[in-house]
């Protein structure tokens, strides 16, 4: 899944899932086109049965023009999942940001 390119940021955020095996590795990818220095706060929230489970990651990212790179990796468990979401938030060195929410995918 991706979003539209914000043209003030230029650049755009998807997720590649990798659940081959379980528990599932989610790899949230950018690409701009431009070369430019972000930020980056990912937030996954994992509710169910058996409570509720927050992991956040934030950090810095030099993105060459045109080249998606990953920005981390989650292992994210869904065995009984009723709601799942991975909010990235991209701020430029402007301080311009974008927030992206995402479903993770079963």
């Amino acid at each position: 899944m991706s979003q539209p390119m914000d043209t003030d940021l230029n650049f755009e955020i998807w997720l590649g899932t990798y659940d081959q095996n379980k528990p599932a590795v989610i790899v949230p990818y950018i690409r701009s086109t431009e070369s430019q220095a972000l930020q980056y706060l990912i937030e996954a929230v994992n509710k169910g049965r058996s409570g509720t489970s927050r992991t956040a990651q934030s950090g810095h990212v030099n993105v060459t023009a045109n080249q998606p790179q990953a920005l981390t990796q989650l292992v994210i468990s869904r065995n009984d999942s009723e709601y799942c979401n991975i909010t990235i938030v991209i701020e430029n060195v402007q301080g311009h940001h974008k927030t992206f929410q995402f479903e993770c995918k079963q």
